[in-house]
This record gives structure tokens, sequence and C-alpha cells, in this order.
């Protein structure tokens, strides 16, 4: 009886090791599962970052860090002007993606040629562009003035867009995880190209800036709080919100779509999206300076999302231009002398006011009054009468008409106007339904 109940229990403890041993071998496949699952949310297998909630922005910052400088820089001369150096700069960048066209940053270097010492900014261009033309012109122009600029190629943008894409369509997705890669790459490579311009024998490393437009200008704001080394800005079309950005742009319909079919609220994107949000460390950025350029009837970037990252910043200098998204390309000499003569008073090569920016409203829509019906037209503001009211000469398919209009919201107009041209002058009422460039 002893013997036969010593090889009962030593059977209970062996069956009892091999249940335990399967419950273990269970929990590490689980496990293994799970870690595949979130590798896998994410076409390119990234997890996406994990931070508490309670995370602080300071152990939020740790998502940018990088091995240090490049290694990688190669350069070759592309133009020789009268006022400045053009090179083609590469490198590898710090942050591998399954993309070989992505993984290697091509960036153009405008050396001034002047004697000395001078300041450096980098430029951050647009999203979706495929040549950067405006922040070319922006970065000669500044050259031209004395201050060197490097303006990188962001990801998936231009040279680093991988075959059978559209430039751009890879930085932004439905896939969270992707997007904030996307966004750590780009911080990453700017820092690069700081790197870069700190390297330069013709550089002064201790004033360096960043100028962005659109999305160069939510980039503008978020390197500045992750990279103390940008002792001055200029955030064109820039601001805050990313997560509402996403989701209330008519530009990224297809993101929120695929957004909302992964389950994905707005109130869950903002917190998924707070490690790229530029308001969380908008405390870091406040002992240095940004102006801030933008624009009231901005459909793209909202006033409420440049409202939230001024204050955030201390309500540095602000410009805020009667127009939307695309306003500025019709004043692209007048932009850029103000970029221009902002950093320059801060590097300490200028002193004195701003110029004056002035930008012309262009309105496109449909107009609808009781006599005519309705009719497309393009009308320009003529004189501001009062806030969100002007005087407006709109050629339409119907005549030209003279109006005083009311802008009830971004979109939507109330005016009372006259045909010209025609007999009868008198003043109707109208509804318009207006894109504001």
């Amino acid at each position: 009886m002893v013997g036969c109940e010593r090889r009962v229990s030593l059977r209970f403890r062996v069956n009892s090791l091999l249940e335990m041993r399967s419950r273990a071998v269970l929990a590490v496949l689980l496990l293994l599962i799970l870690a595949a699952s979130r590798a896998a949310s994410s076409p390119d297998g990234e997890a996406e970052p994990l931070f508490p909630g309670t995370a602080s922005p300071s152990e939020l910052l740790e998502f940018y860090a990088y091995p240090g400088v490049p290694t990688s820089f190669s350069a070759r001369v592309l133009e020789t002007a009268d006022r400045y150096l053009l090179y083609m700069v590469t490198w590898q960048s710090s942050v591998w993606t399954p993309y070989h066209a992505d993984n290697r940053v091509t960036a153009y270097y405008y050396q001034p040629r002047h004697s000395g010492k001078v300041p450096a900014v980098v430029v951050l261009h647009s999203y979706g562009t495929r040549t950067a033309g405006v922040e070319r012109d922006l970065s000669a122009y500044l050259a031209g003035r004395g201050i060197a600029c490097i303006l990188p190629y962001l990801p998936y943008h231009g040279p680093r867009t991988p075959a059978d894409y559209v430039s751009g369509k890879l930085f932004i997705t439905g896939d969270v995880a992707h997007t904030l890669q996307s966004v750590r790459q780009a911080i990453v490579d700017i820092r690069g190209a700081a790197d870069w311009l700190q390297s330069r024998p013709e550089v002064d490393p201790e004033r360096i800036g960043i100028v962005g437009v659109s999305l160069g200008g939510i980039l503008v704001n978020l390197a500045m709080g992750v990279d103390e080394r940008f002792a001055s800005g200029v955030a064109v079309l820039g601001g805050g919100e990313v997560a509402d950005i996403i989701w209330k742009s008519v530009i990224l319909g297809s993101v929120r779509r695929e957004l909302e079919a992964r389950g994905i609220t707005l109130q869950e994107l903002r917190r998924r999206l707070r490690v790229i949000e530029p308001l969380t460390y908008a405390q870091f950025n406040r002992p240095r300076q940004v102006l801030m350029i933008n624009g009231r009837y901005d459909i793209v970037v909202p006033p409420f999302a440049t409202r939230a990252m001024w204050r955030a910043l201390g309500e540095p200098p602000i410009i805020w231009l009667d127009i939307g998204h695309y306003g500025t390309v019709l004043v692209p000499s007048e932009v850029m002398n103000v970029a221009g003569a902002y950093l320059l008073n801060h590097f300490g090569e200028r002193s004195g006011p701003l110029p004056k920016l002035h930008a012309y409203t262009v309105k496109l829509g449909v107009f609808m009054d009781e006599a005519s019906g309705l009719s497309a037209g393009v009308g320009l503001a003529v004189a501001e009468l009062a806030r969100n009211t002007s005087l407006d000469l709109t050629l339409t398919t119907q005549g030209v008409l003279l109006g005083a209009s009311y802008m009830v919201r971004h979109s939507t107009e109330l005016g009372v106007g006259v045909k010209l041209g025609e007999g009868d002058l008198t003043a109707r009422p109208y509804l318009a339904v207006v894109l504001v460039l």
C-alpha cells in the first residue's frame, strides 16, 4: 500500500509538472501571438510605441531618440548661382523602413556666398509635394540673404516615394502605428539635417533655425519642442491638434474612413497620437520664438488648431491672413520677405519691424439669388469692410457681381450685390458656398 501511494503521489507530481509546463508553454504562445498581432497592425510590421497615458512629455521624448550624427553624408554640387552654391546631400536615415526608397534621405543644401560664419535653417515642405518647388524658392531666397538652408525630403515624399505610390500617400495612413513611425522618421531625419548644418565650416552652429509650410509648419513646432538646437522658427500654415486635423481634413477623407473601419474614434486617435502632437512638447519650445503665419479661412489646418498651438507656445507673434490654405501661393515673395526678416532679426543680422504682409482673398464658389438662380464664379475681395465682411468683385457664369458679403462660416456667405453691365442695378441678396484659396 505504501508503494502504491508513492507511485500515485509520483504520478500526481509528474502530471502536475506536465500541466504547469503546458500552461507555461501556452502562456508563452499567447504572448507571442499578441506581439505578432501588434506588429501585424501595420503593413510594415511596425509595432505601435506603448507609453502609459500618464507619461510625461519628457518621457515621450524618448520616442525621437537616435544613435547620433549620421556618418553616411554624401554631397555634390548641382548649381553655381551668383549668391549661393546648390548641393545635393544624401544620407542613410537612422530609422529603417521596409521601403528601400524611403531609407535614404535626399536634401538640397543652399550655401550662401558670404564670408564668415552664417546662420542656417532647416526648411520643411508641404504634404504630398513631389518637387518642393515653393520651398526650394524659399531656400534660394533665404540663401541670397545670407542664411544657409537645407531642404530634406520628408519620408515617402519626392525621391523617397516607393514605386507605385503617390508622393506623400504613405506618410499618413489609417494605420496609426505606421503614421507614428512616419513622423518619428521625419523628426529624426530633421535632426540629421541639423547635424549636417552644424558640421559645415561656414555655418554658425549656435544659430540654427527651422522653417516649414503646411505639414512642414506642423513639424516645425514638433521639432522645436523635441530638439533645443532650433533657436528660432517660422511656421507657415501650421498648428497643433494633429488628430483633429487628420480626422476633419478635406484632403485626408480616405484616412478617416480607414480609421473608422478599424474602429478608431476621434477620442482614441487623440490619445494614440499624443506622442507626435506638437502641443505635447510646447513647454520645451516656449523659451524660443516662432513666427506663425496662418489663414482665417483655412479648412486644412483650421483656425482652432492654430489658436491651440499659439496659446500653448505662450502667444508668440502671429500674422492672420484673410486666406484659406493655399492663398500664400499668390504672394510668395511677400511671405519669403517676412520670414527672412524675422529670422535675420533673431539671428542678429537685422533689426526693426517686420515688413507688412498682405494676401489676396480669392473665393471659388456657387452663388444663388432669386432672380438669376445658380451660377458658378471666382471672386476677389477688393476691400475689407469689417471683420469677416468684404466688398467682393466676382466673375460669375451670369456676369460680373459687385457685392458686400459676410462670411457666416468658413464656406458660407450671405451678401447683397448688383450685376454690373446690366441696365438694372437693383441690389439683391444672395447666398454663396465658397472655398477661400
